[in-house]
């Protein structure tokens, strides 16, 4: 078993990746967030598992380069998505699964996990509060993560 799990948080600029972080450390909504969080670190005594975890931030509008990179070292993803913004869901399938996916590709081998996906990918829909004036069902839904994208 690992000794530290490396979480990476990424998605558009301003999906919320920080204020996720930070409102899980602090246990309360910011009033005001930093753009990028430097590496917030929680020790193993904290989780169930007695596993430490360190929770990656990311700019949204980061150079391919640098996201490539701690694609790869991390253990898992949360792509972050601001709910109700069909442009937000679209860049799901457009731009970001198709950059994990092509960032964790490796040459084939008959040990390659069958999934496009070796790591976790887990979608979070946020900002759930500035939608409180929409109708409750938008029409726009995640994409699939198997499949390459399309309608949830």
């Amino acid at each position: 078993m690992k000794d530290t799990v490396r979480i990476l948080l990424l998605g558009d600029r301003g999906a919320g990746k920080s204020s996720l972080i930070s409102t899980f450390v602090s246990q309360c909504f910011p009033e005001k967030v930093p753009g990028v969080l430097t590496p917030v670190q929680i020790p193993a005594t904290e989780s169930l598992e007695h596993v430490a975890t360190v929770l990656i931030d990311t700019a949204g509008l980061a150079q391919e380069e640098h996201l490539v990179a701690r694609i790869k070292d991390a253990d898992a993803i949360i792509l972050v998505y601001a709910l109700g913004q069909t442009e937000a869901v679209d860049r799901l399938s457009s731009y970001w699964l198709p950059l994990i996916e092509e960032s964790l590709s490796s040459p084939p081998s008959s040990s390659a996990p069958t999934s496009p996906y070796p790591k976790p990918v887990i979608l979070a829909g946020n900002k759930a509060d500035q939608r409180a004036s929409s109708p409750p069902d938008s029409g726009v839904s995640p994409p699939s993560l198997r499949g390459g994208g399309g309608g949830g």
